[in-house]
């Protein structure tokens, strides 16, 4: 079934104030690099009101590191993590040795990809590139994986069974800097499990109702 992911990518006083006003509803909060960083405890926060955790830090570091920094995350319990795909087999292998009861994600091509950035990848495309990043953790056992829009339903043929993250759900803002983006019912009938809202969420001026009507909408 899928789930809304509010993707706290802002201050952390407003992110505060959004995660308390939304007490009791079923969400998962992501929580990336900057947040994390102004406010360590968000996390504990998070869990305490039992919300989903989703820390998204794309790990990419040599496989002991990568293997450490998994530990600690089970100790904060957190449901969702993520790892560059492009980290190879054995990061990846010592990752799952060690991720306890948490989800670890592979990301392969951001939404924020252009054809431009492949030059330094021997991919002929972003598709053939998200393609053979996610059958290739999908092999080694990874949870789920991330998947942009446009290459959605092609992964969830090839890697039934797996938990799809979907980013750039958009259904009033505009995309900004994300290449591909659907609305929470494409995402949903292309079998996206975890759809990820950010901007639609925080540039509202009623954060609370707008989450309900996304709520409805799945």
């Amino acid at each position: 079934m899928a789930k809304l992911c509010i993707s706290l990518d802002t201050d952390k006083e407003k992110a505060l104030k959004i995660i308390n006003s939304l007490k009791g509803k079923d969400l998962v909060f992501k929580v990336s690099h900057p947040l994390y960083l102004q406010n360590p405890e968000i996390l504990k926060l998070i869990k305490e009101l039992n919300f989903k955790l989703f820390l998204d830090l794309k790990l990419f570091d040599i496989p002991n590191t990568v293997k450490l920094t998994i530990k600690e995350c089970e100790k904060l319990k957190v449901d969702y993590l993520t790892l560059h795909l492009l980290g190879g087999r054995e990061m990846i292998e010592e990752a799952l040795k060690v991720k306890g009861n948490v989800k670890l994600i592979g990301v392969g091509a951001l939404t924020s990809f252009s054809q431009e950035n492949l030059s330094f990848f021997n991919f002929k495309g972003l598709k053939e590139m998200t393609l053979k990043l996610i059958e290739f953790g999908s092999s080694l056992g990874l949870d789920g994986f991330v998947c942009p829009g446009a290459f959605l339903e092609e992964v969830r043929e090839r890697v039934k069974g797996k938990i799809l993250v979907v980013p750039g759900i958009r259904e009033r803002v505009k995309p900004f800097d994300q290449k591909f983006t659907l609305t929470l019912k494409e995402a949903k009938e292309k079998g996206g499990d975890l759809l990820v809202v950010g901007r639609e969420v925080l540039l509202s001026e009623e954060p609370v109702r707008r989450v309900e009507e996304l709520l409805s909408k799945i």
